[in-house]
């Protein structure tokens, strides 16, 4: 938290130097002898006591927090506005650096007695190119600031209403500070001779020997600045090759897999392996927009800092909702996004997460075979004949047998047992009960319209018990209670093994425990299933063998 504080205090403060300097330079649009006026008390309050303190310390914390960032970074797939800041940002000191030099160092150091006059002759008459090269900078800068001022503002709703303006006035400002420069410079050719403007310049103590020390003193900062912006990308790449993990995993609820960088956070992690994220903010915080669900691993997330717990504290977010910008989990885990990858700033206002607690329930998957092959035999209208009578079936076996009809898949669906209380026995065998009237009603089903098929209809079902998140779902229109986790995804995936293992029911050892029956007296099978290391026990049965 005090790493960002810093970065937006210093930043604010160094952006409101360069807004006077650049009102100062506008001031040119009347004379040079204005820009001196001027000067007094726009930039007069920042070259003594307190002011000058502020703006010194500043540029210090401002740019060692930059490379600081830049180590912290361990991905340099940036959304396009970061890159932009990124970039401006290193290109900054080496532009600065001799107008810097030249002004305030010179003057402290080298008894140089700057004005307006002074610098401006340094600029049009003595090297024009340094005016090209200062034209430049000012814009730079000024991107550099508006570009961080615009995505510190934009998480905030009634920055909205003042955008259009501010963005006008970060257009006019810098083409008045522009014309105001080259306006001064012109009055200066044209007012003064050569012979004067080269007097002016001693008087200012601007001698052949002074500049020369400036030029050398600018040629070392500038081989300075190359090492210190070259530090972190270097520290980086040699803490990545020390402390490279590959072991540990981090898995998506759709079962994908990513090696797990322990030294970079969520966020960085799965832009390094090119998978799109939210973070409207950029990854500091300032949004909830990044959040993720943690399905599986919770263990191994650190406690959150004082800056997301802030951020998480203000959506009210569950204690199994982290921020993938701020988490840098140390084991394999598994999570879920919850927030679209083209994300708006509105997002961040809305509530922490699915609504839903964690529960231990009974699931079912059911899934109908060969459902493609159906459809391509068939016309359309047939298809959704058979289809609606097979779904009838099947959610009223639910009804019948106190089952929660929970998702629907086109071919297939998912239930839910024991969501409405805390008798995890009764919840299994009612899911048991479930399974055994679903393949009943399939058979009755199948011999009402065995003229309409060429073969019977055949479906897969998966059983398990464990825990999940059980809460209302889905698009603010179309909700539902449903459920989400590891134990969830372990009951789809035993659906599968029905296939495999040719049996219409696939159960799990967890579930017959649970529901306090006499275990079957077919195999006990183990597999590892996708996206799992550790191997889950199950029965294949048939219909006979359910109780």
């Amino acid at each position: 938290m005090w790493q960002a504080k810093l970065r937006l205090i210093s930043g604010l403060i160094l952006f409101s130097f360069v807004l006077t300097h650049l009102l100062n330079h506008a001031a040119g649009i009347i004379s040079f002898q204005m820009q001196n006026q001027w000067q007094q008390w726009l930039l007069g309050p920042w070259q003594a006591g307190i002011g000058n303190i502020l703006l010194i310390s500043s540029l210090i914390i401002h740019a060692l927090n930059a490379v600081y960032s830049i180590y912290q970074h361990n991905s340099l797939k940036l959304a396009k506005w970061q890159k932009t800041q990124l970039i401006t940002g290193l290109i900054i000191p080496f532009l600065l650096i001799e107008h810097v030099i030249g002004t305030f160092i010179a003057e402290e150091l080298l008894g140089v007695n700057h004005e307006y006059m002074s610098v401006l002759a340094i600029f049009w008459h003595v090297d024009p190119t340094k005016a090209i090269i200062q034209m430049v900078t000012l814009l730079v800068v000024w991107g550099h600031g508006c570009i961080g001022i615009h995505y510190w503002l934009r998480v905030f709703t009634g920055y909205r209403k003042y955008q259009t303006t501010l963005l006008g006035l970060a257009v006019v400002i810098p083409t008045l500070a522009l014309a105001g420069f080259i306006s001064a410079g012109q009055q200066l050719l044209r007012d003064f001779s050569e012979d004067i403007l080269v007097m002016h310049l001693a008087e200012a103590n601007l001698t052949n020997e002074v500049i020369q020390t400036i030029n050398n003193w600018v040629t070392q900062g500038r081989y300075l600045l190359i090492i210190i912006i070259l530090s972190p990308f270097a520290l980086r790449w040699l803490k990545r090759w020390i402390k490279q993990q590959t072991t540990a995993t981090i898995t998506l609820a759709n079962g994908h897999q990513i090696p797990l960088n322990r030294e970079a956070t969520l966020l960085d992690n799965l832009r390094q392996n090119n998978i799109s994220h939210a973070a409207v903010c950029g990854g500091r915080a300032r949004c909830t927009t990044c959040r993720i669900r943690i399905l599986e691993g919770s263990s191994h997330f650190p406690p959150p800092s004082p800056l997301e717990q802030q951020a998480l504290t203000k959506i009210k977010a569950p204690r199994d909702v982290r921020l993938a910008c701020q988490s840098r989990p140390k084991g394999s885990v598994t999570i879920q996004p919850l927030i679209s990858p083209k994300a708006s700033p509105s997002e961040s206002l809305k509530p922490g997460g699915l609504e839903g607690q964690e529960q231990e329930v009974a699931i079912l998957f059911l899934d109908l075979r060969e459902s493609t092959r159906l459809a391509e035999q068939r016309l359309p209208y047939d298809v959704l004949f058979i289809l609606n009578q097979f779904f009838s079936e099947m959610t009223e076996a639910l009804a019948q047998t106190k089952g929660h009809y929970a998702q629907f898949a086109g071919d297939g669906l998912m239930a839910l047992y024991g969501i409405d209380n805390d008798n995890h026995q009764q919840a299994c065998f009612q899911a048991l009960n479930g399974a055994k009237a679903m393949l009943a009603k399939l058979e009755k089903l199948n011999q009402r319209v065995a003229s309409e098929l060429d073969k019977p209809l055949q479906i897969g079902i998966g059983l398990h018990f464990g825990r999940a998140i059980v809460g209302s779902m889905g698009p603010p229109t179309a909700e539902m209670v449903s459920a989400i986790g590891d134990d969830v995804n372990i009951a789809a995936r035993l659906e599968s093994l029905s296939k495999q293992y040719l049996a219409p029911v696939i159960v799990s050892a967890a579930l017959i425990n649970q529901a306090g029956i006499e275990r079957p007296m077919t195999t006990l099978h183990q597999a590892t299933l996708k996206g799992r290391k550790d191997a889950v026990q199950f029965y294949a049965l048939q219909k006979e063998e359910l109780t």
